[in-house]
This record gives C-alpha cells, sequence and structure tokens, in this order.
C-alpha cells in the first residue's frame, strides 16, 4: 500500500521530534501494510514552513537510518503545502515539493474553517504550469462539512482529493466522518492516506481505513482509490478517476 501523505520527517514540523520516534513511526506503517510513503512537511501553514533544502536534507537522513534498521519501505519526498495566493509563483520558481519530487502534482492544505476566497484561481494557476493539485483532507474544513457541494467545481476542475484514513474511522468525529462518507459516496475521493504524525493520536491506520472503504463503495472503487490511483500519482502519471456523482436523495416519510 502506498501512503501519499504522511508527517515523518524528524525535527521540521509536528512530526517526529527526533530520528527514533520517526523510525517507530515508519515501522508502524510498515504494520499496517505500507511499502511507499511520500513523506508531506508543512509548508507555508504560518507555523512549520520547511524550506525544499530542508526537506531533502531532514529526507536523506531518514532513508540512511530506515535501510540501516532494515525497514521494507521506500520514502519519497513530497509537501503538504497551505494553500497561500503565492504558490503559483513558488512552484515557478522551483521552491515547492511536489509529490515524488515529478513535477507533476502538489498537495494543497485548506485551512480548518473556510474556504479561501481564491482557491479556484491558485488551483487553476497551478494547472497552467502543468501541476494538479491534490487536496488533503478536504473532510475537515467546517464548511466542506456544511457542504460538500463547495468540492465539486474543484473536482470537475481537475483537482483531486485525498481524505484521511483516521476521519473516516470517526477519530475526528462524527462530522468529520460523515463528511468522508458524503464525499466517497458522491466519487469525490481519489486517494485515502494516513497524514500521521505521531503513535499517540496520529497512527497510521490505513489497514483499518481499506476495511471501512471497501464497506462504504465497494472492492472495485475501493482498489481504485487504495492502489490504483496512488501508484500513478507517485509515478507522476495521469491520474484517471471518474466523474462525481450525486446520491439519490434519501426517502422521506410522511405521517398524518
Amino acid at each position: 500500500m502506498i501512503d501519499i501523505h504522511a508527517h515523518i520527517v524528524p525535527g521540521v514540523d509536528d512530526g517526529p521530534a527526533n530520528m527514533g520516534d520517526a523510525l517507530a513511526l515508519v515501522g508502524e506503517a510498515v504494520k499496517n501494510g505500507v511499502d511507499t510513503i511520500v513523506a508531506t512537511p508543512h509548508m507555508l501553514d504560518g507555523v512549520y514552513n520547511a524550506t525544499r533544502g530542508e526537506i531533502f536534507a531532514a529526507l536523506a537522513g531518514l532513508n540512511d537510518a530506515v535501510e540501516e534498521h532494515g525497514l521494507a519501505v521506500t520514502i519519497l519526498a513530497g509537501a503538504d503545502v497551505h494553500a497561500e495566493a503565492e504558490v503559483p509563483e513558488l512552484l515557478r520558481q522551483g521552491e515547492l515539493v511536489t509529490v515524488a519530487d515529478r513535477g507533476k502534482h502538489l498537495m494543497i492544505e485548506l485551512p480548518p474553517d473556510v474556504m479561501p476566497r481564491e482557491l479556484d484561481q491558485l488551483l487553476f494557476g497551478m494547472q497552467l504550469q502543468g501541476v494538479r493539485p491534490v487536496v488533503s483532507h478536504p473532510e475537515r474544513n467546517r464548511a466542506i462539512q456544511d457542504d460538500p457541494d463547495e468540492l465539486m467545481s474543484l473536482v470537475l476542475g481537475g483537482a483531486l482529493m485525498q481524505v484521511t484514513a483516521a476521519s473516516i474511522l470517526g477519530d475526528f468525529g462524527r462530522s468529520v466522518q460523515h463528511c468522508s462518507e458524503e464525499l466517497l459516496a458522491r466519487r469525490m475521493v481519489h486517494f485515502v492516506a494516513s497524514d500521521t504524525h505521531d503513535l499517540r493520536g496520529r497512527k497510521p491506520k490505513l489497514a483499518q481505513a481499506e476495511a471501512a472503504v471497501i464497506k462504504l463503495v465497494g472492492e472495485v472503487e475501493a482498489n481504485e482509490i487504495l492502489y490504483e490511483f496512488p501508484e500513478a500519482l507517485i509515478h507522476g502519471k495521469y491520474v484517471n478517476v471518474p466523474e462525481p456523482a450525486v446520491p439519490k436523495p434519501r426517502k422521506r416519510w410522511f405521517f398524518w
């Protein structure tokens, strides 16, 4: 299994503070059946702003330690980039880290409460440079919880959506879980990733989430979300996702 969103690089953001913690987290991911991880430190989020150079230096140290400890996993470069207006320009300058450093996809993190006013323009500016957006954990945004249709124009415009495994399992509360289920039902989830940070409250839970996704959308769609689409993503290939669907309205019963 491929985990496209994980905060496992030590000392660069709110993930593991040291190499020992990072190795423990990687070991837990391997137990979950993960053999490839995209390391995604925060960039431009106002608190943690790892630079490209810092990310690659820390990742090199982590990969050396992983090899030394015999952990059977490949760790690739990436970043969780906050949705800021300067993203397209920083992309042009080569300052940001795309998924697996392929230059084809960039993970974009939304704020927790609102949809940025110029998000459409930001994502379009990325795509003009040949970089497709991957929106991380949209189900944890309150505006989207209130109205999942907020994502429809983004998906129709070519953006990809990544939901967190723990969200599907209810770890972030019922509202987040319900939103995850709604987005899955609407075929607006293209990846499920761990967004792991530590072994206390943010463990990698992809193995548990796999069973839940199969139950919600069936084995064929689950296989695409969990295996086929992530495989294409890390190789910089075009991810051919289905058109979003609107679920059938629920029956309403009226009593006199």
